[in-house]
């Protein structure tokens, strides 16, 4: 008999135990480790949003309009302003050195370099033609080096190819699919994006459609997990995969996370609907830590709280 684990700190845990070759019966096994942090709660911090890990520090995003501020938590030391000076910002990822910010009432991507919170470059402008965008939500730079918008109030997603004009970087459009409705790729809401790293699957959170819609990295339609497939979502709004491919699905009004394997099996889920502990208010975004905690932004209890 063969038992394979793959431990972590906190998070998802995944136990495989084969017998003469084969798995035996319902391997494999998933368990969820507690995570030890606190929550942050930072008197600062009004409407958190966004989130991501980066380096030894987490990096969160505040769409109050009064803030509108990234704010950089540190695993020793103080908190600090990151970035000021943006309007509504959402979703932040991370690529090759540079922050990829959606500032979504300004309409644009904002890049901004570490650990200096320079500012690199401003992609895109209000509007529907290609490459302009309408309260984006997202945007991650893909394993084959184009740049994924959640172009979220255009009900779209648009690709962006990186081209060097006088040997300065820029982003030109490329593709793009979607539109208001409740088909194979179309959308009612983008709100997140995630890649497989196991497969290089795209998950997009479909929120109005209570759904999420998997593509290729050419974005063509590979298919969907909701009603039809036996999965009830309750407005899906944040994904994410940890290292073993297994998808998280955080939910605004379900104020819970649900975790599928990477056959899109449910396997278990965390949280409910309030204040305490392990309890959530209109959350935002997901994030898995370096040590394997699953850090959620808690919107409406105005902190980060960690699974």
């Amino acid at each position: 008999m063969k038992v394979t684990y793959y431990p972590a700190a906190a998070g998802l845990m995944t136990i495989k135990i084969k017998y003469k070759g084969g798995h035996v019966l319902e391997s494999p096994y998933y368990v969820h480790c507690p995570s030890g942090r606190a929550p942050i709660v930072y008197a600062n911090l009004k409407m958190p949003f966004g989130l991501v890990f980066w380096r030894n520090s987490l990096f969160v995003t505040d769409m109050d309009q009064n803030t509108n501020t990234i704010f950089e938590f540190p695993a020793v030391g103080l908190p600090r302003a990151f970035k000021t000076g943006l309007n509504s910002p959402r979703a932040i990822s991370i690529h090759a050195g540079d922050f990829y910010i959606a500032d979504g009432k300004n309409n644009k991507i904002i890049v901004v370099t570490l650990p200096d919170s320079r500012d690199k470059m401003s992609i895109g402008a209000n509007g529907k033609a290609d490459g302009q965008f309408a309260v984006p939500r997202q945007a991650m730079v893909l394993p084959d080096e184009n740049l994924l918008v959640c172009d979220t109030d255009n009900c779209r997603l648009q690709l962006l190819t990186k081209v060097y004009n006088g040997g300065n970087l820029q982003w030109q459009f490329l593709k793009k699919i979607g539109s208001s409705g409740d088909q194979p790729g179309q959308f009612k809401y983008p709100l997140s994006t995630a890649v497989s790293p196991t497969t290089n699957e795209i998950a997009v959170a479909d929120c109005d459609n209570d759904r999420i819609q998997f593509f290729d990295l050419n974005l063509n339609y590979l298919g969907k997990l909701g009603k039809a497939e036996g999965i009830t979502f309750n407005g899906p709004n944040s994904v994410t995969f940890d290292r073993m491919g297994n998808l998280l699905v955080l939910e605004l009004r379900g104020n819970c996370i649900k975790v599928f394997s990477p056959e899109r099996k449910l396997i278990m889920a965390l949280g409910k609907e309030g204040t305490g502990l392990g309890e959530l208010q209109l959350a935002r975004a997901v994030a898995i830590g370096p040590d394997g905690s699953i850090a959620v932004t808690d919107t409406g209890n105005k902190r980060v709280l960690f699974f």
